[in-house]
């Protein structure tokens, strides 16, 4: 199976999280674009961190050959943010992620780095269809899939999440 990192744009790289990265995880998973449209997955500390990158980042990559990962500038390998495809039980297809600290939000980099993803979901993974999940009001997120060529399917409540999803799809 050829690996899913790292994948790279013009200005960013997707790579591999690592147990560096603890700190980094610890600040977007508590970063308030975060907190507001994925929630609280009370990652609070840098152990913390750590469970949630063997526990969700490692195995889903193991179980699946993809995975989120960090998401950085080419330039000068700041991390920004994560990305990547994310495999949910109670979803028929893949669903496309990604997350970035507010004070590098705005900038096209979520549309970068998922132009990049969907060309590997096709090419790579073999993916018939990719989802897109978001909040109705996330107004940057809901363009960001459109620019990627996802269309709306339909809103609804999904296991886990307070309100309901909107659903976007190849």
């Amino acid at each position: 199976m050829t690996p899913a990192f790292p994948l790279s744009t013009e200005r960013l790289t997707l790579r591999r999280a690592e147990v560096t990265d603890t700190a980094f995880i610890v600040e977007l998973v508590n970063d308030p674009g975060w907190l507001e449209y994925i929630g609280d997955r009370g990652i609070h500390t840098t152990a913390a961190a750590l469970t949630y990158i063997e526990d969700k980042l490692w195995a889903a990559e193991a179980q699946h050959g993809y995975a989120m990962g960090i998401l950085t500038r080419r330039d000068s390998g700041q991390p920004v943010g994560a990305a990547g495809f994310l495999r949910r039980d109670f979803l028929p297809h893949p669903d496309i992620g990604y997350a970035l600290l507010t004070a590098h939000a705005g900038q096209g980099y979520a549309t970068e780095i998922c132009h990049a993803l969907m060309a590997q979901g096709r090419s790579q993974f073999g993916f018939s269809a990719v989802l897109g999940l978001t909040s109705a009001h996330n107004t940057r997120s809901l363009a960001v899939l459109r620019k990627i060529g996802l269309t709306y399917l339909r809103t609804e409540q999904l296991p886990g999440w307070s309100d309901p999803s909107v659903i976007y799809s190849t």
